[in-house]
C-alpha cells in the first residue's frame, strides 16, 4: 500500500492545508515565546527563510517535470494502445474460423474489461487480472495456429500486431499503474515545506509579526501546487483526466461487430 497514492484528492488538499497552518502556527508561537525571552527582534533569520522557501520551490519544480512528462506519456500511450488493439482486430480477418470468430470475441471483452477500469465500473485490480487472462488466450490460440502456418506470411502479419498489443499493455500498465511518485519524494518535499512553513512563522513571531492573511495564501499555494503535482500524477481524477475516448470510440466499433 502507497499512502500518497491510495490517498483521496479531496483528503490530500485538506491535510496539507491544516498541516501547513498548524507548521506555521507553532512556528509562530514559539517565535512569539523567544522574542519574550530575547526583548528585542532578532535579525538576520529573512535570508535563512528565503533559502529555505527557495529550496522547496526547486523540488516542486522538480517533481512537477515528474508527474507532467508521466501524464503526457500516459496519453501518448492510450492512444498507441488503441491503435494497436484496432490493427490487430482488423487483422483478425487473415485468421480461419473458428479461430477468427473466437479471437473477435475475446479481444472484444479486452476492451470492455479495458473500458470498464476507466469508467470505474470495474475495480482495477480485477481488470488487471482479467485483461492478463485473455492476453494469454489470444497467445495460446494464435501461437497454436501460427505454429502450423509457418510459411504463411499474413499469419505473421498478425501476430506482430499481436505482439505490439501485449507490449502496449504492459507499457500501459507500468505508466498508469506502478510509475507513480515515490512516497520517499513526497515525504521528502513535505518536510522540507513543514519546516518552511514552521521558519516562517517563527520569523514572523520574533518580528513581532502575527499569522494574517499573507500566511494563509502561503498555505494555499503550496497546497495548490501539492494539488496539481498529484493530480497529474493520477491521470484519472479531478482537473487533469487523461481522455480515454480513442478506447470508447474502439470498443463502440467493435461491439458493433461481434455478437
Amino acid at each position: 500500500m502507497e499512502f500518497f497514492k491510495d490517498l483521496s484528492l479531496i483528503n490530500l488538499i485538506l491535510i496539507t492545508f491544516a498541516l501547513s497552518v498548524i507548521f506555521m502556527w507553532l512556528g509562530l508561537l514559539i517565535g512569539r515565546q523567544h522574542l519574550k525571552k530575547k526583548k528585542d527582534p532578532e535579525k538576520g533569520y529573512g535570508s535563512i527563510i528565503t533559502s529555505q522557501l527557495t529550496i522547496v520551490a526547486f523540488m516542486i519544480a522538480f517533481i512537477f517535470g515528474m508527474a507532467s512528462s508521466r501524464f503526457e506519456k500516459r496519453r501518448s500511450v492510450i492512444l498507441d494502445q488503441a491503435n494497436s488493439i484496432g490493427t490487430t482486430y482488423l487483422r483478425t480477418d487473415l485468421l480461419p474460423e473458428p479461430q477468427r470468430t473466437e479471437m473477435k470475441r475475446l479481444l472484444r471483452d479486452y476492451v470492455n474489461e479495458y473500458a470498464g477500469v476507466y469508467e470505474k465500473r470495474i475495480k482495477l485490480e480485477d481488470g488487471i487480472a482479467r485483461t492478463d487472462v485473455l492476453l494469454d488466450k489470444m497467445w495460446d490460440i494464435s501461437s497454436q495456429y501460427a505454429g502450423s502456418q509457418t510459411s504463411n506470411v499474413a499469419i505473421g502479419i498478425y501476430i506482430q500486431s499481436l505482439n505490439e498489443t501485449i507490449d502496449f499493455h504492459t507499457k500501459q500498465l507500468s505508466v498508469s499503474v506502478y510509475q507513480k511518485i515515490p512516497d520517499e519524494v513526497w515525504l521528502t518535499l513535505y518536510l522540507l515545506a513543514a519546516m518552511s512553513m514552521f521558519a516562517t512563522g517563527f520569523y514572523a513571531g520574533v518580528s513581532g509579526g502575527t499569522f494574517g492573511i499573507p500566511g494563509i495564501l502561503l498555505a494555499f499555494t503550496f497546497t495548490l501546487m501539492i494539488s496539481t503535482i498529484s493530480d497529474l500524477d493520477r491521470g484519472s481524477e479531478g482537473i487533469f483526466r487523461i481522455k480515454n475516448r480513442p478506447f470508447f470510440e474502439l470498443q463502440k466499433k467493435i461491439n458493433s461487430e461481434v455478437e
